[in-house]
């Protein structure tokens, strides 16, 4: 038999578990459906804090300090990673530096849509648009000019169509200007 205090920790362990495990204990973190194709897809980018690498991302206009522990790993066709906030999975994407057409390095930011046949590779230029970096040399082609500013988050939306073998979808790219980053990519249609 247990004594009460015994049962009591019992009884506070188990509820920590269903608390960090959201609910799930019984079933793997790692054993996620996959999202909707209209869940907004973060860039987790990579600073040196302090002499000590560290990974964020931008939500809301709010940056967020991540670990790769924080992650989740889909186990179905979506090999992304996933990260929870207040209450929602969000897919995340690393961004990436690639040497662009005359030698420049950027910050890129992957998008596939497997379904539409969609693969882009993603990009702000200095004068502040919104690129493609085309394979294989690395030119850059504008992806169009509709943009506003979003003075809640102090960011900049760019609304692009693009064309893929299967269909053409519409994004939503939210761009930091002053860091030439993109922040998050939104499926719209």
């Amino acid at each position: 038999m247990h004594s009460p205090g015994r049962a009591s920790l019992l009884l506070l362990c188990a509820a920590a578990s269903l608390f960090l495990c959201g609910g799930g204990a019984a079933s793997s973190r790692h054993n996620i459906k996959m999202t909707s194709p209209y869940a907004p897809q973060l860039t987790r980018w990579r600073e040196m804090v302090g002499g000590v690498a560290r990974d964020f991302v931008e939500h809301e206009g709010e940056v967020l300090p991540v670990s790769r522990e924080d992650c989740i790993v889909a186990e179905e066709e979506d090999r992304r990673d996933f990260l929870e906030i207040g209450g929602k999975l969000f897919p995340v994407v690393d961004e990436a530096k690639v040497t662009a057409f005359g030698g420049r390095v950027v910050h890129c930011v992957g998008y596939s849509s497997p379904a539409h046949g969609v693969d882009l590779l993603l990009t702000v230029t200095e004068g502040k648009e919104l690129a493609e970096v085309v394979s294989p040399d690395g030119v850059l082609r504008l992806l169009g000019r509709d943009c506003f500013a979003d003075p809640d988050t102090g960011t900049v939306q760019h609304v692009v169509d693009v064309e893929g073998r299967l269909g053409a979808l519409m994004l939503l790219v939210t761009v930091r200007e002053e860091l030439e980053r993109i922040v998050c990519i939104k499926r719209l249609n």
